[in-house]
């Protein structure tokens, strides 16, 4: 069974579900998997410095060995510079 089809809309800079006359539509399955684990937030690690006491995370993730989602959300309000694009690279890895 596929998933339910996701796309990332470039203009508004969010995901969403694909949709045909008001049914969702299944399929692209890598895409889907590829976006949720970019952009899911991943609860910060215990070294990681955050902006107040919000660790973010899945609900979902609670007592798994393995977490969805990613780190990126810690680099939103970070100045572009070498070290921060590897720091994004580790965490896409």
């Amino acid at each position: 069974m596929s998933d339910i089809s996701s796309f990332w809309d470039i203009e508004r800079l969010v995901a969403d579900w694909r949709e045909v006359n008001g049914d969702l539509i299944n399929g692209n399955n890598l895409q889907t998997v590829i976006i949720i684990s970019l952009f899911t937030d991943r609860v910060a690690g215990d070294d990681d410095v955050i902006n107040g006491d919000d660790r973010r995370g899945w609900w979902g993730d609670l007592d798994e060995e393995h977490n969805i989602g990613s780190r990126l959300w810690l680099l939103r309000r970070k100045k572009l510079d070498h070290s921060v694009a590897w720091k994004a690279e580790d965490y896409v890895r």
